[in-house]
């Protein structure tokens, strides 16, 4: 069983570190960064992906209201603002 615990940790230690590289590219790599981080537990991580990904021009605020690893975030202020600034702005994600 440790052997797994182990072998978990470091798959998900490789693809997150392959997540934070690709997240300096595109709206939608932070968008996922921040699913990755929201059901990692990671809800500040989370939320200043979300963020960024915004800032780039993600505006899919369905797919946030639809995500099951955003649920834990949902009573959070900084998650509905976002959610708000996303549905007054033009979708291009």
């Amino acid at each position: 069983m440790e052997f797994r615990r182990v072998l978990f940790r470091s798959h998900y230690a490789e693809a997150l570190s392959r997540m934070e590289k690709r997240s300096k590219q595109t709206e939608v790599d932070n968008y996922w960064l921040s699913v990755f981080y929201a059901g990692s537990g990671e809800r500040e991580k989370s939320l200043v992906a979300l963020q960024k990904a915004f800032d780039l021009g993600f505006r899919d605020a369905a797919a946030i209201n639809a995500e099951p690893a955003f649920a834990p975030l949902r009573d959070d202020a900084r998650l509905r603002e976002i959610l708000l600034h996303m549905q007054a702005s033009p979708q291009n994600h």
